[in-house]
């Protein structure tokens, strides 16, 4: 059995479905926080139910008026440092 060689072009897919994946994961479990919380306080009470907000240096989720707040300094820092890509020459150069 031939063993194919890991191209380019499958690992740019495997890490675009990789973040596709999760978002839609986060936006599932999301939607079902909101569905579970609105049953116990009324849709009525609540200002806003589902928002996704996102600027250069952080992403504010709020879901049934509570506010997530994720930085992406640590995102940027990593995927801009020099080991970063270090490894991401090592895994194209295969």
């Amino acid at each position: 059995m031939k063993i194919k060689r890991i191209s380019k072009s499958s690992i740019k897919i495997f890490i675009a479905s990789f973040f596709l994946t999760a978002f839609f994961i986060v936006s599932l479990l999301s939607f079902i926080v909101v569905e579970k919380n609105s049953l116990k306080t009324g849709v009525r009470e609540i200002e806003e139910a589902f928002a996704l907000y996102t600027s250069g240096e952080e992403v504010r989720l709020i879901v049934n008026d509570r506010e997530l707040k994720f930085s992406l300094k640590p995102l940027q820092n990593t995927v801009g440092s020099g080991e970063f890509g270090a490894l991401m020459f090592m895994l194209l150069s295969f």
